[in-house]
């Protein structure tokens, strides 16, 4: 299984890089689909999905996942790679599956746009500062707000069979839910299990956030 990735097996991402010009679901942040998708329940077993698992069995390079292809030509380390040596081998009993009976293990969690910041790197439709920057100076804005995976209750209703999470925002720690979510699975007690990855300008986290997150398995 040369050319295997494992996140179509256990990961739902979201990303605008896709052939329908909208946000949709995707197996992460790279991958160039052909279909939107917006719930995750008719995504997971989608036939673009099946398809997407049965050509990496087959050991065929699918085209959606060009841009790892183009890195690994090139001699780069792919995003491919990168998650395949922490994850293939712990999930590998899921590859011999076209359509997985299990739910995801690994879900992006997107808290809104809302933001204390506006670097000038950064889009409108992750920070509300840019969008306000944009509107002074008349920029253009083309780029849709993001309302996909911006509910925890997918999260928690899955949590026993949730080992990572990816929370986005804006600023997760600027407003509550990304706190709120962290406590009720400190709760549950299934912190314990679930590594946390959490893109942050840390410009929010206090002493009542760190004790929170060092509760987690890994951050």
């Amino acid at each position: 299984m040369k050319n295997i990735c494992v996140m179509p097996w256990i990961a739902v991402d979201r990303n605008r890089n896709n052939r329908t010009g909208k946000t949709t679901l995707s197996p992460c942040c790279l991958y160039e689909g052909e279909v939107e998708h917006q719930e995750i329940d008719t995504y997971w077993n989608s036939d673009e999905i099946k398809k997407l698992r049965e050509d990496f069995t087959l050991g065929k390079r699918p085209a959606g996942c060009r841009l790892c292809w183009k890195a690994e030509d090139a001699g780069i380390k792919s995003m491919r790679q990168s998650i395949n040596e922490g994850r293939l081998e712990e999930h590998k009993d899921r590859l011999s599956q076209t359509e997985v009976t299990l739910p995801p293990t690994q879900v992006k969690f997107t808290v809104g746009e809302e933001c204390n910041l506006a670097c000038r790197m950064c889009l409108p439709n992750f920070s509300t500062k840019v969008r306000k920057v944009w509107d002074i100076i008349g920029r253009k804005n083309d780029t849709e707000l993001d309302r996909i995976l911006n509910n925890p209750e997918y999260i928690l209703q899955n949590r026993k069979n949730i080992n990572y999470i990816d929370i986005i925002g804006g600023e997760p720690f600027y407003h509550k839910k990304a706190k709120n979510l962290l406590r009720q699975l400190v709760e549950s007690g299934d912190n314990r299990h679930i590594n946390l990855h959490v893109t942050t300008n840390a410009t929010r986290i206090d002493e009542d956030t760190v004790d929170l997150i060092k509760k987690f398995k890994d951050v």
